[in-house]
């Protein structure tokens, strides 16, 4: 004959059990404790004070449309008269004014000069060097252009502005 009873299993759980003559009883499982609860939110007293950090990622200006503010040569093509230097060197000595470019610029004064004489594109690379790192309004086209390829007379002129735009550089930031 089965006898019926009840077992205690932890935190006062009542478990019925039956018991056949014969029978081995069914392994003893620890019962499921149910979720356990965190005292939320934790007390913080004055001796445990909770240290936070908050990091701000900022991806952009909001101001700012992205593009810098493009300026315009500090001279004119043909304002030679405001430095008649440089404007004196460029028509009757245009290599030595070049070379003496292209040393303020960093670059060696014989491949000024080579170039000068053998490829007219170094005018026209050094004038698109400076418009773009200084942020002159102009285009390549123009450039081109000015520096030999539709009309050679403004070749003089536009190393006279070149080298007033260096002398201006040179005199605003200390360095070309």
């Amino acid at each position: 004959m089965a006898s019926v009873g009840f077992e205690k299993r932890g935190q006062g759980h009542d478990v019925p059990t039956i018991t056949q003559p014969g029978m081995v009883p069914p392994p003893q499982y620890a019962p499921y404790p149910g979720p356990q609860q965190a005292p939320w939110p934790q007390q913080v007293g004055p001796s445990q004070q909770m240290n936070t950090t908050t990091n701000i990622v900022i991806t952009g200006q909001p101001a700012s449309s992205g593009q810098p503010v493009q300026r315009d040569w500090s001279s004119g093509l043909c304002d030679c008269f405001t430095d008649m230097g440089s404007c004196c060197l460029a028509w009757c000595c245009p290599c030595c004014l070049q070379c003496g470019l292209a040393q303020d610029m960093g670059e060696s004064c014989c491949e000024a000069c080579l170039y000068n004489w053998c490829n007219p594109g170094a005018l026209f690379g050094m004038r698109v060097y400076i418009r773009a790192k200084e942020n002159i309004r102009g285009s390549l086209c123009n450039d081109f252009n000015l520096t030999g390829g539709c009309c050679s007379c403004c070749y003089c002129c536009a190393l006279a502005q070149l080298a007033r735009e260096v002398k201006y550089i040179k005199s605003t930031k200390g360095y070309v």
